[in-house]
């Protein structure tokens, strides 16, 4: 049995939430890093400014757990929807589509892989849909075009555009997520690399002054990660959502590619008009001394711990 696809009041995630705004909702964290975290708090946030209410339900249980007919559910987007991932994100959307529930909320998210594997995949998540209603957010045009004409999604579900969720935190929202009162002024240039599969390669020689790592891994908490960030006075990086905190915050940013369109794709769509500036080579690891350490001292917590504070840079 197919969902029936109705017109929805609004067309941003905002006013989606403020069309659903009577229902209880539930909302579904996906895995990943600290960068993650930031895209789930700006949904988050904006629920809680609008007066949703809404509670977390944990992934393992979510399978089973009986709710409401009333009830929305929001699954906060990612860079899931590709074949390289872990396939979570797939999954989670389509338990949240096969329940009898008022909505299922696809949060704005980015998706790769081929043509024919992401029609049978999209067309696979809805295709024992009982949701009323199912919305499907894409955070850039590329992934919007990319979806938006599989035609076994289309007949049961709305695609639409907005932006990544964590450009919906405000200044205070993040401040209180660091446990700070103020922006501290910025003291070091901070050359963020991520140090996965998801890294790419830059296209040149190009490094950029400062401090390279990866807070994703450098970090102890989620607060500290954003202390991190807020700390730097430049942020070069090809992660995505260290490049967008850093222009949430007001700092000088530069983005450049990871291994897929993704940074491009959402530059393109929200960052370019933030004053956030491009570059196709952001670092290269091995011009840093710290990169040609032995593996087992760059991973030692007191070793890190040495560099963080030799740089300035927060230590939790």
């Amino acid at each position: 049995m197919h969902a029936i696809r109705t017109n929805s009041v609004g067309a941003s995630l905002e006013e989606t939430f403020k069309a659903h705004k009577d229902a209880p909702w539930v909302f579904l964290r996906g895995l990943g890093n600290w960068g993650d975290d930031f895209l789930f708090a700006g949904a988050e946030a904006l629920a809680n400014r609008l007066g949703l209410d809404w509670r977390d339900i944990p992934l393992d249980t979510f399978p089973d757990v009986d709710l409401p007919e009333t009830t929305c559910v929001y699954i906060h987007g990612s860079g899931g929807f590709n074949p390289w991932c872990s396939g979570s994100a797939i999954t989670n959307l389509k338990h949240a589509t096969s329940k009898q529930i008022r909505l299922a909320l696809q949060g704005p998210m980015s998706v790769g892989g081929d043509a024919d594997w992401l029609s049978d995949v999209m067309t696979d998540v809805v295709s024992d849909a009982r949701a009323e209603e199912i919305i499907v957010f894409t955070r850039e045009q590329y992934s919007y075009d990319a979806i938006a004409n599989i035609k076994g999604l289309v007949e049961t579900a709305d695609v639409r555009l907005d932006q990544d969720s964590a450009l919906y935190l405000q200044v205070d929202e993040i401040l209180s997520l660091a446990g700070l009162d103020s922006l501290p002024e910025g003291n070091y240039d901070l050359v963020v690399v991520r140090e996965d599969p998801e890294a790419g390669k830059s296209a040149g020689e190009q490094t950029f002054p400062g401090v390279q790592l990866d807070p994703a891994y450098a970090a102890n908490s989620f607060a500290h990660w954003i202390r991190m960030h807020l700390g730097a006075k430049h942020i070069a990086t090809n992660r995505l959502h260290s490049s967008i905190i850093g222009t949430l915050a007001g700092k000088q940013v530069t983005v450049g590619p990871g291994s897929y369109h993704k940074n491009r794709s959402v530059y393109e769509q929200s960052l370019v008009h933030r004053n956030v500036a491009w570059s196709d080579n952001i670092g290269v690891r091995d011009k840093q001394w710290w990169f040609s350490l032995p593996t087992r001292v760059r991973t030692s917590y007191k070793a890190n711990l040495a560099r963080l504070f030799a740089n300035g840079i927060p230590t939790r």
